[in-house]
């Protein structure tokens, strides 16, 4: 340190030494000014910087911004932005770009995904048009078709048929159907379903016999009007 007797000013100061506390205190390490004005720092083109050594800080009067160094290189100089530009890709467009002074972005979303950025319901979704969607869900018909978690919001959905009537347990039944010939019901057959399916009463060999008189008519002619009974020749 270099005092000026005559102006009463300090010419030269090389080094502060900041790790011994000032007699008025203060903390150490720490370099305080005191004031409301500024701080001079050095100025220079960049063709001026001085050698690297790391925490040098200076003004580049070049690019008209501060710098400082790293012990490697100078860092900040031309520290401003001349241009941004922002890209799209399918399904958003950017309109604004690039901005090279000021300038406002803007992003736009496609018409199909706009569509889709409407929908608010849960469910499955159908697109019903050019850039329109709207939720739908699969049902089924009262007593015909059964659908379960048909918006498909918990799983897959998933269809089956409506129980309808029971089920054939016998082989030899009286089956009622509906429209679609599903059988809704069944019911033991009677002698009287059989006559009516066959068109006839058959006779039952085990012992049925005839309580009247018959006359058969052959289909070359000739009427049989009686009949004699053989025995088997088992029963011989």
């Amino acid at each position: 340190m270099n005092f000026n007797h005559d102006t009463g000013l300090i010419d030269t100061i090389l080094t502060i030494d900041t790790t011994i506390a000032p007699p008025l205190g203060g903390t150490t390490g720490v370099l305080e000014i005191i004031g409301t004005g500024g701080v001079q720092l050095p100025v220079g083109t960049t063709g001026q910087q001085p050698a690297n050594s790391a925490g040098l800080i200076r003004y580049n009067s070049t690019t008209g911004s501060l710098e400082f160094n790293n012990g490697t290189s100078w860092s900040g100089a031309g520290g401003s932005v001349t241009s941004v530009a922002a890209t799209g890709s399918t399904g958003l467009t950017v309109g604004g770009s690039p901005i090279t002074g000021s300038g406002t972005l803007t992003f736009t979303l496609g018409t199909e995904l706009q569509g889709l950025s409407g929908i608010a319901s849960n469910g499955l979704v159908t697109r019903t048009g050019a850039g329109t969607y709207t939720g739908r869900t699969v049902t089924g018909t009262a007593s015909n078709i059964v659908v379960t978690n048909g918006d498909g919001v918990a799983g897959s959905p998933t269809i089956n048929l409506a129980t309808a009537g029971t089920a054939v347990t016998g082989q030899f039944v009286s089956i009622t159907t509906d429209a679609y010939g599903r059988v809704t019901g069944t019911a033991a057959a009677t002698s009287g379903n059989i006559t009516t399916a066959l068109g006839y009463t058959p006779v039952n060999k085990a012992g049925d016999s005839m309580s009247s008189a018959a006359n058969l008519t052959f289909s070359g002619g000739g009427t049989l009007t009686a009949l004699t009974t053989v025995p088997d020749a088992a029963s011989d």
